[in-house]
């Protein structure tokens, strides 16, 4: 059975994977470790490189999924009674 947050958790996971290899596929060719940033925020040179794959007919990387999956596991986080691992959502429950 799918409990909302577990749903939140495999969603998570997804997206982020999903932009893992978006991030990879992009960045395969150049300095990964110089890039790395650009998985989860848009510098300047993420920028440039993001404008001139445009420009050029294709498409860049823009870190959205990974910001996706990561407010879907915060969600989860805040949701799941940490110690039961059920939704709380209950006025009276302690």
């Amino acid at each position: 059975m799918f409990t909302l947050p577990k749903c939140l958790e495999m969603l998570g996971g997804l997206l982020i994977a999903i932009g893992a290899i978006w991030w990879f596929t992009f960045f395969h060719d150049k300095d990964t470790a110089h890039f790395l940033v650009c998985a989860i925020w848009t510098t300047t040179q993420c920028g440039i490189l993001n404008a001139a794959a445009e420009f050029a007919g294709g498409m860049g990387y823009y870190p959205f999924l990974m910001w996706l999956g990561l407010a879907c596991w915060a969600l989860r986080m805040v949701l799941t009674d940490t110690e039961a691992g059920d939704v709380n959502i209950s006025k009276d429950d302690p």
